[in-house]
């Protein structure tokens, strides 16, 4: 598969999975009304969806690895929700995962510290 095909691959996962959705439509509200940072019941996220949505960066985190996406593909097109999401500790105390400790998701922590960075 080229890295063009992987790229909308992906792009569509990002737009269409249910999961994934649920999470970044909450990250665009919070966007306006930082009050909703932590509405993570009321949005009827669960863990699944939580862990869904941080295997898909994990993903992302691989092909970028692989160099089958760009750093500034990654960044432009994908970063964004994984960082919010990184920063937000709602998300982390209300699904019981330790963002700075835990070495289950260390892809996702690699992906967001590697695009946090290029921002400087």
């Amino acid at each position: 598969m080229q890295a063009y095909d992987k790229f909308i691959k992906y792009r569509e996962k990002l737009k269409e999975n249910e999961s994934i959705r649920k999470i970044v439509c909450h990250v665009q509200d919070w966007q306006s009304n930082n009050n909703l940072q932590n509405q993570i019941e009321e949005r009827c996220i669960t863990k699944s969806d939580f862990y869904y949505f941080l295997g898909f960066y994990e993903e992302i985190e691989f092909l970028r690895k692989g160099r089958f996406i760009t750093n500034k593909m990654a960044k432009d097109m994908f970063a964004f929700y994984a960082i919010e999401i990184s920063k937000n500790k709602y998300y982390w105390e209300y699904f019981d995962e330790d963002f700075e400790n835990d070495k289950d998701w260390e892809n996702f922590k690699i992906f967001v510290c590697k695009m946090s960075r290029m921002d400087k």
